[in-house]
């Protein structure tokens, strides 16, 4: 049986790059596939001439699918 647990994930990022690095980390894992279902990324100020201060804030929601092995009636899933 397929199942889904929604995880939601905030990240502060210097430049959009971020969020693909990190999308492309958890790819890499290959624990467990997953789908990113949205993205919203939000300017969080101008643009300043501190290099390490986050520009952007990315709000996402992403799917892990999970394989179960059906239970038999009366049996209580592990």
């Amino acid at each position: 049986t397929l199942h889904r647990s929604v995880m939601k994930l905030e990240l502060s990022m210097l430049h959009e790059g971020d969020l693909l690095t990190l999308l492309d980390a958890l790819e890499a894992q290959r624990n467990t596939p997953f789908i990113v279902r949205q993205c919203e990324i939000t300017r969080l100020t101008a643009i300043s001439s501190n290099t390490l201060k986050p520009n952007l804030l990315a709000n996402c929601e992403l799917d892990w699918l999970t394989l179960r092995e059906p239970q038999a009636a009366g049996v209580a899933p592990l």
